[in-house]
């Protein structure tokens, strides 16, 4: 797939789904099932992207994001503080490492 990064506009957390990120992508895009990370986490800890969509008003799942746009992911983070204002997340692991060169 191909790299992607997104900086964490809000989040809030659902007793049902966990966290919820409303995500500009800045870079490439990010779709379901990706594995990412937090820049503030560095790859301690990485989260399987569940859900991605737009929020019009309602929540329309879209399997997808591309740069420049907004839209909600569910990536099963348990607290908000996985997911902080202005963070940066991001493919893991990271473009230019074995596991993660780019395409």
């Amino acid at each position: 797939s191909t790299y992607g990064a997104a900086r964490v506009v809000d989040s809030w957390f659902d007793t049902h789904r966990g966290v919820i990120c409303l995500v500009q992508v800045v870079e490439g895009r990010l779709s379901e099932g990706d594995r990412i990370t937090t820049c503030l986490l560095g790859g301690d800890e990485t989260f399987l992207v569940q859900e991605l969509g737009f929020r019009a008003p309602s929540n329309l799942r879209g399997g997808a994001l591309f740069a420049g746009q907004v839209g909600y992911m569910v990536a099963g983070m348990r607290s908000v503080r996985q997911a902080l204002l202005g963070d940066t997340v991001a493919h893991w692991p990271p473009r230019g490492t074995a596991a993660g060169t780019a395409a």
